[in-house]
C-alpha cells in the first residue's frame, strides 16, 4: 500500500498533536508506517524481557478487529490500552491501522507493571482516548475510500479476489477456485485468509449481495434476473 502525502501528513500531525503512536501494516501484519518509528524504552525493554509476546499480542488485536470488520480496542499483553481498525479496499482486508502505548491515567495501574523510573509512558484520559479514536476512524475511512493505490496484484490472495469480483455470476465454489488457481483447498483457504474476514466463502457471498443491492439501486433489472 501507498499512501497520497496528504495522509502521511496528517497522521504525523495527530502524532504530533496526541503524542500517541500511530501504526499501519498490511494484510500479513507488516509494518508500512510508523509514527514516531520504532518502540518506545519501555516497550523495547519489555520486548527484551519477553520476546515474541508484542508481536503476539498485536496478532490478537488485529485478527479480533477483521472477526468484528471494525475498532477492536483494549489492553495489550503489557497493559496499555491500543485501538486497531481494518483497512478495507473492494471488500478486502488490506491491512490495519492500529494507535496505543497509552496508560489510561484514570486506571489503577497493576503492580508490577511498570520496570520502575526512566520508562516515560504516555498517559491520556479515558474522554481523550475516545477522542483520539474518533479522529483516527475519520482517517482509516480516508485511506480506505482515497488513498489506497499500488495493492500488490501478484499476490494469490488478491488475484483470487479480483477474479471473484468479475465473475460473480459463475461458479465459484472451493473446489473450482482450487482448479482454476491450481492450489488444494488448504492453500486456497490459507492464502486468502488474510484478506478475507470470516473466510472465501463468506466473502463470496458478501460481494454477491452488495452487487445485488447496487444493481436493485441502479437498474431496472428484476429480482428473478438479478438472482
Amino acid at each position: 500500500m501507498i499512501f497520497s502525502s496528504h495522509t502521511n501528513q496528517l497522521l504525523k500531525s495527530f502524532y504530533t498533536i496526541t503524542g500517541i503512536k500511530i501504526v499501519v501494516m498490511d494484510a500479513q501484519l507488516n509494518e508500512i508506517y510508523s509514527q514516531p518509528a520504532g518502540h518506545s524504552p519501555y516497550c523495547s525493554e519489555i520486548g527484551r524481557r519477553c520476546p515474541g509476546k508484542c508481536k503476539e499480542s498485536t496478532r490478537e488485536f488485529c485478527q479480533k478487529s477483521k472477526r468484528i470488520d471494525g475498532l477492536y480496542s483494549g489492553r495489550c499483553f503489557a497493559g496499555l490500552f491500543e485501538a486497531v481498525f481494518p483497512l478495507k479496499k473492494d471488500h478486502l482486508t488490506v491491512g490495519y491501522l492500529m494507535c496505543g502505548q497509552i496508560l489510561i491515567r484514570e486506571d489503577r495501574v497493576e503492580e508490577g507493571l511498570f520496570l520502575g523510573e526512566g520508562y516515560e509512558v504516555v498517559q491520556k484520559t479515558r474522554e481523550e482516548i475516545a477522542a483520539s479514536i474518533d479522529v483516527l476512524q475519520a482517517f482509516a475511512q480516508s485511506i480506505m475510500y482515497k488513498d489506497i493505490v499500488n495493492l500488490n496484484k501478484d499476490e494469490p490472495g488478491i488475484r483470487i479476489a479480483q477474479y471473484i469480483s468479475h465473475n460473480l455470476s459463475r461458479d465459484l465454489s472451493i473446489p473450482t477456485l482450487a482448479r482454476r488457481f491450481a492450489l488444494c483447498k488448504s492453500e486456497l483457504y490459507r492464502v486468502t485468509a488474510p484478506y478475507m474476514p470470516g473466510g472465501i466463502t463468506k466473502y463470496i457471498k458478501k460481494v454477491r449481495m452488495d452487487r445485488a443491492k447496487e444493481l436493485l439501486a441502479h437498474t431496472d433489472l428484476s429480482m428473478k434476473s438479478i438472482a
